[in-house]
Formats: structure tokens, sequence, C-alpha cells
């Protein structure tokens, strides 16, 4: 009884909302990292242990559980609409050159409603962040949910990585601007989203090539450098392409979206198998 009155009051709430205009969106709090591990994301370390493992469903498990607060807002909704706004001027404009008044004006909004729902346009850009990591992430789960092989799944993630960064050109700008300003906003956003983010995301990762270290023939290696070497490739490879795209036009090499299948190919083999190196029957 007390779960639906609950409800009740929140249904309530959104009703008043809609008639009476928007309301203040509340600090966030303590965040995940804050607050302890996700019990989601310990199933999923405790099933890669134990060697019995779905990597993804695991996964939608930790999202299950994750606070209203970190959750992306409805669809077509007012603050839906400011933050896609907000995403496109900042990717094509910058942070210091796009104005709350623009980013209203394309949301088609009140200027207000951004002040009421984000208080200030640092926060609605830190929001923007958040809400574009989570996005990405659950995109890269999304199309590994068929990879069962945990080395495969090595190899898949920081490809899906570099497709699902391709293929998204305004997060990618965004993250270019990030990157070279320092990417204090990104680093900010990973840790408040905490277990929910880039963090369990490694997490579950590192635990994972500890399970391949067992395995005879996977090579010594560190995680940690071989991850930041997979991540990295995933994205300086995207970062990198206006300048290929340029350099190779000069030489009359093509480099276009439409040999994106070609390149993923060519990255799948030397991520695999290194310059040199050749499949094994059993890989």
């Amino acid at each position: 009884m007390e779960d639906e009155r609950r409800q009740q009051d929140n249904s309530q709430r959104e009703d008043d909302t809609t008639r009476d205009g928007p309301k203040k969106e509340e600090p966030t709090g303590s965040t995940p990292s804050e607050s302890g591990r996700n019990p989601g994301l310990e199933r999923i370390i405790t099933d890669m242990q134990n060697g019995s493992v779905n990597f993804v469903e695991r996964f939608d498990e930790v999202l299950a559980s994750m606070p209203e607060d970190l959750r992306p807002p409805e669809e077509g909704s007012p603050r839906h609409r400011i933050l896609e706004a907000a995403r496109v001027l900042f990717a094509e404009e910058g942070f210091e050159n796009t104005s709350t008044r623009a980013i209203a004006e394309r949301a088609e909004v009140n200027q207000a409603m951004i002040h009421y729902y984000f208080q200030s346009k640092d926060a609605l850009y830190h929001r923007v962040l958040t809400t574009q990591i989570l996005y990405f992430f659950n995109s890269v789960r999304q199309r590994v949910r068929d990879v069962e092989d945990p080395r495969d799944l090595l190899v898949r993630v920081p490809l899906t990585f570099y497709e699902v960064l391709t293929q998204n050109p305004i997060w990618k700008q965004i993250m270019r601007r990030e990157m070279g300003s320092g990417a204090h906003g990104a680093i900010r956003a990973a840790k408040d989203l905490g277990q929910y983010g880039p963090l369990g995301m490694i997490r579950a990762m590192a635990t994972l090539f500890e399970r391949l270290q067992q395995h005879p023939g996977f090579p010594d290696m560190r995680f940690p450098d071989a991850w930041a070497f997979l991540f990295g490739f995933a994205y300086s490879s995207a970062f990198i392409e206006p300048l290929m795209r340029a350099v190779y036009g000069e030489m009359g090499i093509h480099w276009s979206e439409d040999s994106l299948e070609e390149r993923l190919a060519t990255y799948n083999h030397l991520l695999r198998y290194g310059l040199f190196g050749q499949p094994r029957e059993d890989a």
C-alpha cells in the first residue's frame, strides 16, 4: 500500500508540473560512488569470477537499480528538449560560446525553464555529459549483447566504443572539446555516475581480464595498461578522423562513413592478432 501511495504522489507531482510549469530539479545529493558499491554490479563480478556470466544481462540489472535523478528525462518533455538543444549547441559552438538564450530558442521553451530545471548553464552542461555517457554505455551494452566468449568481449567492447562514437557525431564533437580542454567535465560526470557509468564498466572488465589471465597462452600484462590502450584506441581513432580524412584526401585515399565496416574489420584483426599474427583455429 505504501508503494502505491508513493506512486500516486509521484503521479500527482507530475500532473502539477504540467499544469503549473516546471519544478526545480533537486540536487542529486550523494553520488553512487559515495554511497558504496552497487549490488547488481557485485553480481557481475561474482559471476565472472565463478565463470558463469552473461555480461549484458547482469548490467541490465545494474541499470535497473539506477536512482531516478540519474535517469534521462522522458522523451519530448521540456527537460528532454532542453538537454537535446544544449547537446547540439555545446557540440557546435562549445560551452563558452553557447548562451542559455540560444538553448531556450532551439528547445522552444522559455529561458526561465532552464534555470528552473538546471539552475545554471554549468549544471546543464554537467547533465548533458552524464546523460550522454549513460546513453553511450547503454548503446555499447546493447551491441555486445550476443557476445559470450570473454576473449571476444575484450575485443568487441572497444570496437563497439569506436563504432558508437563514429555514428554519433554530436557526442564525438562534445568529447573532442572536452578532451582538448582537460576533460574536467567528463571526469566529474564519470565520478557522479559512479558504478552506473565508466567506473562500473571498467571494474567489470578488470575482473573479466583477470579471468582471462588464468587461461594458458593469455599474455601476462597489467589490466590498467591494457585497458588504457583499448579504450584509448577507440577514442583516439574516432577523434583523429577529421585530420586523417584531410591527409588521406591529399593522397587520393577515400575515407568516409561508407568505409566504416571495412575499418572495423581491420581494427578487429589488429586488436586480436596484432600486425603480424594470424587467427588461431580456436579463436
